[in-house]
């Protein structure tokens, strides 16, 4: 909700802004293009950067395959995904992915990935909130949390914005906690992340 609100008043700051900046000389860092402001935080990632991502994810993937526990197949690496949110104390349906192909857990790393054929973009129906899911998700896991996550986006209103830890700060308040790359969070009922929501 929080950032909801913050969104919602920056877009407003832009919009009354507007005018000012058209009428002031050209920024190379700002754009407007059809009437909509463009600011270069909210620009998109060139192709190159999320090959190089993609390429970091992959690495960070091979450095932790030695001693790691690797299954291949939709039907067992969903299994040993729901058990491992289970052991965390986390949601059994926070990682909705579809066709996996290979699910890896560095238990004394505490690192995890999935491999997925392409990315899915799902909706949590109970909170109606997108969440885009890459082809590499990764993350290191404790009780209660996944952190330095890589591969998972959200949607507030017309961006996209990087998913960088999920946590249950108070298991008996039966909240999780989303915390984007921006530094903003928001909380939901951990309810809205069970299996076939």
């Amino acid at each position: 909700m929080h950032l909801l609100v913050l969104l919602i008043t920056t877009f407003k700051l832009v919009c009354f802004n507007i005018s000012t900046l058209i009428s002031t000389p050209p920024n190379p860092s700002i754009f407007v293009k059809r009437n909509i402001l463009i600011l270069p935080t909210l620009l998109p990632t060139p192709k190159q950067n999320k090959k190089e991502t993609f390429r970091m994810a992959s690495q960070t993937i091979a450095n932790h395959r030695e001693g790691a526990e690797i299954f291949h197949g939709d039907d067992i690496c969903k299994k040993k995904t729901i058990q491992m949110l289970e052991e965390l104390g986390l949601p059994k349906g926070l990682l909705p992915l579809e066709n996996i192909e290979e699910f890896g857990y560095n238990r004394a790393a505490g690192f995890i990935w999935l491999v997925q054929r392409k990315k899915k973009d799902h909706t949590f129906k109970k909170i109606k909130q997108v969440v885009s899911y890459g082809p590499e998700v990764t993350a290191f896991v404790e009780k209660g949390k996944l952190k330095k996550i890589t591969g998972v986006k959200t949607r507030e209103m017309m961006l996209w914005l990087t998913v960088v830890e999920v946590y249950i700060e108070d298991p008996s308040l039966r909240k999780i906690t989303f915390k984007t790359g921006t530094g903003l969070s928001d909380s939901f009922a951990c309810s809205a992340f069970e299996l076939g929501e």
